[in-house]
C-alpha cells in the first residue's frame, strides 16, 4: 500500500512514480493487520479448497 498526501498525488496524477520522478522512499510491503493476515489465510483456504 502507498500513501501520499494531496499535492504530492496530484504532482504524480496517473503516472507511475518513477515516471513522475518520485522514487519511493521504501519498498511497499502488504499491510500487516491482523484482520487483512485472516482474509488472506481464509481465502487461501477457501480457493484451495475449490480447485
Amino acid at each position: 500500500m502507498i500513501t501520499a498526501c494531496e499535492p504530492c498525488n496530484l504532482k504524480k496524477g496517473d503516472r507511475l512514480p518513477h515516471e513522475a520522478g518520485m522514487p519511493l522512499r521504501s519498498q511497499p510491503k502488504a499491510p500487516a493487520h491482523p484482520a487483512v493476515a485472516f482474509a488472506e489465510h481464509f481465502w487461501r483456504q477457501h480457493a484451495l479448497a475449490e480447485d
